[in-house]
């Protein structure tokens, strides 16, 4: 006769080693995929990058980690190939009153990354 616990104890004893086996070959395929893939990291004066007016005569100012975008018109279109503000950068947009609307369009493929500040009076 077999006692029930020993067969269970057997048989999941028997998967337990199956189970550790893959939690190894898994845990070493990821820390070898880490090695493979770089780590991308914002830079911290990241700034929008290939400004471009399209409508409302905008100006584009840029001094350090700083962008200035400025307009007299109260509706104007930018295009950007990209557009991310490092966390030690600041994007402001001057426009002529509360009223006013400014669309940025992001043309490049890329997800936007907004660590930073951007400020607005429109």
């Amino acid at each position: 006769m077999h006692n029930k616990n020993q067969i269970g104890s057997f048989v999941l004893g028997k998967f337990a080693g199956k189970v550790d086996f893959l939690h190894t070959i898994a845990a070493l395929f990821l820390s070898l995929l880490a090695f493979t893939i770089p780590a991308y990291s914002l830079d911290t004066g990241a700034l929008p990058t290939g400004y471009q007016s399209v409508s409302g005569n905008i100006q584009f100012n840029q001094s350090g980690n700083t962008l200035d975008v400025t307009t007299a018109a109260n509706q104007s279109i930018a295009n950007y190939n990209t557009f991310n503000v490092g966390s030690n950068a600041t994007v402001n947009f001057n426009l002529p009153d509360s009223n006013s609307v400014i669309l940025n369009h992001v043309t490049g493929g890329s997800a936007s990354e907004i660590m930073g500040r951007i400020n607005s009076n429109g």
